[in-house]
C-alpha cells in the first residue's frame, strides 16, 4: 500500500500550509499536530516541502525525469496524439535543461526557482508570451498530476510564476470576409471556411464529420467522444440554414468517410488547411486562422443578443468561463454597452452620443479589424 493510500483504496488528502492571521504564522497540520512553519511565506513553503519530502521516501528517491516519464506515459494513453507531442516537446526541453544545469535532480530538491531559471534559458528563443505560458503550464500540469496520483506529496512547482498571457482578439470584418471569399480557390476550401464562420467550430472538429454523425431532425452533427476536445463528452455542432445546405451537398458527394474534402478529393487535415491558408495570405494580406472565425462567430452571437449560456453551448464549452475570458474584448465596444445599459433601464441612447469618443468602435461595427 502506498504511503498516502488509505486501507479503503482512497487517496488521502495531503496536508497543506495555512496562515493563522491572529498569530501571524504559517502552519501545517500533520495528523493531530500543528507544526509552526514561521511568519515568512516563502520560507514556510520551503520548510513545508522539505518536511513532506522527509515524510515520503518515494518522493526522496524519485528523480524529476521519472515523474516526467510517468506523466508522458499517462498522456499518451488518454490524450490526443497532438497533445502528447506538445507535452513531450515541452517536458523533454525542461528535462534537458535540468540535466545540464542540475544533473540527476531528485523530486525532493525541485523548487520553483528551477522553473524560473528554465524560463530565463528560453529568453534567446524570442518566444511569444503565449508560447512561454503554454510551456510553463505544461510543467505545472505534469507535477500536479503526479501529486494527484500519489507519486509525490504535493507539486513543488505549484508556486512558480506563470508568464503573462496575451489575449488573441482577432475578429474578421465583413469587408475582410468578402475579400477571403473572393480569393479562396476551390469549392471545398470555400465551403470549409464558411462552415467555420457559420458554426463556430474548433479547427479540428469539422475534419472528421461523416454522414453517420448527421442528425437531420436537429440539423446537427453529433461527434463521437473520441473526436471531441477532452474526449469526455459528445460534441454537438448545430448548423445554420447556410451551413446545412453545404453539409447536405457534401454528404451526397461522400456518403462514407469524412464528408469535407479538398480539391484532390482527400479529407482535410490541419496540415492541408494550413497550406491553403498560407497561399491565401498572399492575396488577402493577412493569414486567416480558423480560430479567428470561431471568435467572430461568438462575437456576433453575443453582440446580436444571444445569451452567454447559449453561446457557450453552441461553441462546445462546458461552462461560461471560456466565453467570459476569451470574448472579453466586447467590453471595448463602449457604444454597444451604453446602448444595452439604456435599453435595460428603458431609455434610448441620446442623439450624438456616438460621437463622444471617435476612437471607439460603434455598435454597428461588430468586429474590430485585424491588426
Amino acid at each position: 500500500m502506498a504511503a498516502n493510500e488509505k486501507p479503503n483504496g482512497r487517496v488521502k488528502r495531503q496536508p497543506r500550509p495555512f496562515y493563522v492571521k491572529s498569530r501571524e504564522r504559517w502552519y501545517v497540520q500533520i495528523g493531530k499536530k500543528q507544526i509552526n512553519l514561521g511568519p515568512d511565506e516563502a520560507k514556510a513553503f520551503t520548510a513545508y516541502f522539505k518536511l513532506m519530502a522527509d515524510r515520503n521516501a518515494l518522493t526522496v528517491e524519485m528523480t524529476v525525469d521519472a515523474v516526467i516519464e510517468h506523466f508522458l506515459e499517462h498522456t499518451k494513453m488518454i490524450r490526443a496524439p497532438k497533445t502528447y507531442d506538445v507535452y513531450s516537446e515541452h517536458l523533454i526541453r525542461f528535462s534537458r535543461f535540468l540535466n545540464r544545469e542540475f544533473p540527476n535532480l531528485l523530486m525532493a530538491a525541485l523548487k520553483p526557482i528551477h522553473v524560473t531559471k528554465f524560463q530565463y534559458s528560453l529568453a534567446h528563443k524570442n518566444y511569444s508570451h503565449n508560447t512561454l505560458h503554454g510551456i510553463i503550464r505544461t510543467i505545472k500540469t505534469c507535477f500536479n498530476w503526479a501529486a494527484g496520483q500519489g507519486l509525490i506529496v504535493v507539486s513543488p512547482v505549484a508556486k512558480a510564476e506563470m508568464p503573462l498571457k496575451t489575449a488573441r482578439e482577432v475578429i474578421v470584418t465583413e469587408k475582410q470576409w468578402a475579400t477571403v471569399m473572393q480569393h479562396a480557390q476551390g469549392e471545398g476550401f470555400r465551403d470549409l471556411l464558411t462552415l467555420y464562420r457559420e458554426t463556430g467550430a474548433r479547427p479540428g472538429e469539422l475534419f472528421g464529420i461523416e454522414t453517420r454523425h448527421i442528425d437531420p431532425r436537429q440539423r446537427a452533427a453529433v461527434l463521437d467522444r473520441v473526436c471531441s476536445k477532452g474526449k469526455k463528452y459528445k460534441r454537438v455542432l448545430y448548423f445554420t440554414d447556410a451551413a446545412w445546405i453545404i453539409v447536405l451537398k457534401w454528404c451526397q458527394k461522400h456518403p462514407t468517410g469524412p464528408i469535407l474534402r479538398n480539391d484532390d478529393g482527400q479529407p482535410w487535415t490541419g496540415s492541408s488547411l494550413n497550406s491553403r491558408l498560407v497561399r491565401l495570405k498572399k492575396h488577402i494580406g493577412f493569414k486567416l486562422m480558423p480560430y479567428a472565425l470561431r471568435h467572430t462567430f461568438a462575437t456576433e452571437c453575443l453582440v446580436n443578443g444571444v445569451d452567454a449560456v447559449t453561446v457557450a453551448e453552441l461553441m462546445g464549452h462546458r461552462d461560461l468561463t471560456m466565453v467570459a475570458k476569451v470574448y472579453g474584448h466586447l467590453a471595448r465596444q463602449h457604444t454597444y454597452l451604453r446602448e444595452q445599459l439604456n435599453r435595460g433601464v428603458g431609455r434610448r441612447l441620446t442623439e450624438g452620443a456616438e460621437q463622444a469618443s471617435p476612437d471607439e468602435p460603434l455598435a454597428s461595427e461588430k468586429r474590430p479589424t485585424i491588426e
